[in-house]
């Protein structure tokens, strides 16, 4: 969170730096490589955004570990302490709670924060640049950058979502076990709490190959996920979804993005079936050593 706190104060200096050391490795600066400094940075915006997405998927698995409705976490918790330390172990969690939808809304406002930074360079600072003469004063780009992406969110401010129906604060309250109510519903009392039934039997293993997934892949079209061998192979013969009763037939590798969340979810489950298998073990010796 605190990373991701600073995350716009980043995209600033590092576009700053770019914009004066084309100036300087130009001997002062020409229209030409500040074009190109600005073509660097405008092609890192999927990284920026994947970095974002990162700190989602991470704030999404935590919060169904320790506060999704089939999670025992709590319960074990409090069995592990005493009487009088139960009431702060609970103020705890709830402070938790509240610090992973602090963690969604700040997801939000840098997503919109890099929209607006991208929005900016291209819509105004690259024309304000190609207007510009050989030889003219270096500008001062950081209040530039600033006002142009303050003129831009302003512009947009409309057609922002408010911060409830945000997908990053739906998906971390869907994973704490709570949802409100959708922005269409005339209900007034948004703020009231309802507790969202999670779908069962969600499958870590892989559809094609059968075990857990490896290097998992989404598919943009249908949402499935596949290990990466298994639907590259898969492909190879059909470009059906494997998946029984998927109308998506045509899968292609450029519909195939990185599943992130898939991804942590696996390793948390290998962590957890490995730390079980420990002490399964651990049990079998002190129980040969007794008998």
């Amino acid at each position: 969170l605190l990373l991701f706190s600073r995350f716009a104060t980043t995209l600033f200096t590092f576009f700053v730096y770019k914009m004066s050391r084309a100036r300087r490795t130009s001997g002062g600066g020409t229209i030409a490589s500040s074009i190109l400094a600005l073509n660097s940075i405008a092609t890192k915006e999927n990284a920026y955004k994947e970095a974002i997405l990162r700190n989602h998927m991470h704030s999404k698995v935590m919060a169904e570990c320790f506060f999704s409705k089939d999670s025992d976490a709590l319960e074990a918790c409090l069995k592990a302490v005493s009487e009088d330390q139960q009431e702060d172990l609970c103020q705890a969690f709830q402070e938790q709670r509240n610090r992973l939808m602090k963690v969604s809304e700040t997801n939000v406002d840098n997503f919109r924060q890099v929209n607006a930074f991208i929005g900016a360079l291209n819509q105004s600072i690259r024309p304000h640049i190609e207007q510009q003469h050989e030889g003219a004063e270096p500008q001062d780009y950081e209040k530039l950058i600033l006002e142009k992406m303050q003129e831009y969110r302003q512009a947009q401010k409309d057609s922002e979502l408010d911060m409830a129906d945000e997908q990053f604060v739906r998906e971390i309250k869907t994973a704490l076990g709570e949802a409100t109510a959708s922005a269409n519903n005339d209900d007034d009392d948004d703020d009231d709490l309802q507790v969202v039934v999670r779908a069962s039997g969600e499958t870590l293993k892989c559809p094609i190959m059968g075990s857990y997934y490896e290097d998992p892949v989404k598919s943009s079209v249908c949402g499935h996920t596949y290990s990466r061998m298994g639907i590259e192979n898969h492909l190879r013969s059909s470009r059906k979804c494997p998946v029984a009763g998927c109308s998506n037939n045509n899968i292609t590798l450029d519909q195939l993005q990185p599943d992130i969340e898939m991804q942590m979810k696996v390793r948390r489950q290998r962590r957890k079936s490995d730390q079980e298998k420990a002490q399964r073990m651990t049990q079998d010796l002190i129980d040969s050593d007794e008998e």
